[in-house]
């Protein structure tokens, strides 16, 4: 395996196209998108230049653009049908402060978001999330491996995925807002009702990383003051992701700030994106780059990223919904598709529990495996 650095300056871009069982959703998505790109070339400059990318996704894509790169402050957006000038930060500012806003008049009712009861009182404990199609094979193998190499040393913990499919909001503007609640309320909730917790594993998959971060966020914060708390573990399979940076391509992206102006919820998301990983105390990310899937193929900047694109068992991963379907063409979208699943697919194949002397469970460090490092898997 070989490793690289990533660099630490990113460019974020993100899109939703659903979770783990979304091949039929992301069909339907990408037909529509294709309606979307005369009114997006018409209407999605910056710099004088045509976003192809904007143009191609309607509107939730990063945008690659034939011009150099500008510094932010220098970078300006046009508005179609003209008005004034400003910067794209300044931009992007307003238009998040302006979805919050409304979001904050009409909330998600997260009431019914509670602590599965079998967590209360644990001592070692695993939270899975789902994407938005919900739970599917991939959680399913992952629960059963990780309980599987649990009993293989002899301990037992809470180990579930929690269903959070009730509150995945249909409007794609309020996706990553509502999922982040989802997971503030419940970790806060397991700082409150599990104050014994020694180790905490969470794991989220696409539209799941979101909310297993802000668990984790929450958790941490909670605990802060109260005493010990336990040590956190973060593992996101192919969430959403930055863009890659900029000296890493020969024509430029126009990052978070640069395609801004185009949809304040991909603004919004794309800042939570950003910081995925912070607040744990061993942060890991599971990338596939060649899915169609968009913004969820760059490594995260605060994670230490498996990039499995390559591993050799990739050729053996079985497509999803039940297998081939004797249609070419939908086979090959569902396979390409399917590979945004096997990063959780690749985990739960690989995972081992591993504990100390102590007989408790041990996290891998970032002293050993550092913010930031890509290894390539093979």
């Amino acid at each position: 395996s070989a490793q690289m650095t990533v660099p630490a300056r990113y460019r974020i871009a993100l899109g939703d196209m659903g979770g783990p069982r979304s091949g039929a959703r992301c069909l339907h998505w990408l037909l529509l998108s294709s309606s979307f790109r005369s009114v997006a070339a018409l209407s999605v400059r910056w710099d004088g230049h045509l976003s192809r990318r904007a143009a191609a996704w309607g509107g939730l894509a990063a945008a690659t653009c034939s011009g150099p790169v500008l510094p932010a402050s220098a970078r300006i957006f046009t508005w179609p049908g003209g008005g004034p000038a400003v910067s794209d930060t300044e931009r992007s500012d307003l238009l998040v402060d302006q979805l919050e806003r409304k979001y904050l008049l009409n909330p998600a009712d997260l009431s019914g978001v509670t602590l599965p009861a079998g967590l209360r009182n644990q001592k070692d404990a695993v939270l899975i999330f789902h994407g938005r199609g919900g739970e599917d094979r991939e959680t399913d193998d992952l629960r059963s491996a990780m309980r599987a190499s649990d009993a293989s040393v002899g301990i037992s913990r809470f180990v579930d995925c929690f269903n959070w499919e009730q509150w995945i909001d249909q409007d794609p503007t309020r996706l990553s807002r509502v999922a982040q609640d989802v997971g503030a309320r419940l970790g806060r909730a397991l700082a409150d009702e599990a104050p014994g917790l020694r180790s905490l594993h969470v794991i989220g998959t696409s539209a799941g990383g979101f909310v297993a971060n802000q668990c984790v966020s929450d958790y941490v914060a909670a605990r802060q003051g109260r005493g010990s708390r336990a040590l956190v573990r973060l593992s996101l399979t192919d969430p959403f992701t930055s863009g890659p940076p900029d000296d890493e391509v020969q024509r430029g992206l126009r990052g978070l700030d640069g395609f801004a102006s185009i949809d304040a919820s991909t603004i919004a998301a794309a800042r939570r994106a950003e910081q995925f990983g912070r607040d744990a105390d061993f942060a890991e990310h599971f990338v596939n780059t060649d899915d169609l899937v968009p913004y969820t193929s760059t490594p995260l900047p605060l994670c230490f990223c498996y990039d499995v694109t390559a591993a050799a068992e990739r050729a053996t991963f079985p497509l999803p919904g039940g297998g081939r379907s004797g249609k070419p063409a939908k086979d090959l979208l569902l396979r390409a598709l399917g590979y945004h699943n096997w990063p959780m697919g690749y985990l739960a194949r690989h995972y081992e529990t591993v504990l100390d002397a102590k007989g408790r469970i041990r996290h891998p460090s970032h002293d050993q495996l550092p913010r930031g490092a890509v290894e390539r898997v093979t």
